[in-house]
């Protein structure tokens, strides 16, 4: 990518700088989130379409609360099939155990790396009430594009849709939106 000092630059009608081969900066910058290795692995092995498929089967009714109930569902689902993953903690540990054998380090730190082994274990098992949200999230869209397909999935997500909700409050925001639009007056 071209630095941004050697990209020639425009001026809007309201006077924002613009750079050739870089479009227009957002006004607002939302962080996006970071998938946690449980959800990267529920997605990978299509746990959430899976169990969307069992889920549905036989029913009619597309009136699908995301709730306790269907995340108990989701959660006997992942017991039955015996869901497991590795997260970076666990596989670092593992480096880590191999390192200090190979090195020949006293048996006492490595058992201190096993006993942290199994704090990870520990903190692991809570996981899915740590992701419920999201969980709960996926699966509602999924559920949703099944009944109603993609303009479902979409209409489920948008409740919880941080991008959405600031664009929301941004545009039931007369001063803030009228703030937006005048940036770049005040360089004239």
């Amino acid at each position: 990518a071209l630095p941004i000092c050697l990209r020639k630059e425009f001026k809007t009608t309201h006077g924002r700088s613009v750079f050739e081969r870089g479009g227009i900066s957002p006004d607002s910058v939302i962080p996006e989130s970071e998938q946690t290795a449980m959800m990267k692995e529920l997605v990978r092995r299509s746990m959430f379409f899976r169990f969307t498929s069992k889920y549905i089967a036989g029913r009619t009714d597309s009136s699908v609360a995301p709730d306790e109930m269907l995340m108990k569902g989701f959660s006997s689902f992942l017991d039955s099939l015996h869901f497991t993953y590795e997260n970076e903690a666990e596989k670092k540990l593992v480096e880590l155990k191999e390192i200090a054998t190979k090195a020949s380090y006293n048996q006492t730190i490595v058992e201190e790396i096993e006993k942290l082994k199994k704090n990870v274990m520990d903190a692991k098992s809570d996981d899915l009430k740590r992701n419920r949200k999201e969980i709960l999230q996926t699966l509602h869209g999924e559920i949703m594009s099944r009944y109603k397909g993609e303009k479902g999935r979409i209409a489920s997500s948008l409740a919880d849709d941080v991008q959405a909700q600031t664009a929301k409050e941004v545009l039931m925001n007369r001063g803030q939106y009228k703030k937006i639009l005048a940036l770049g007056d005040e360089d004239k």
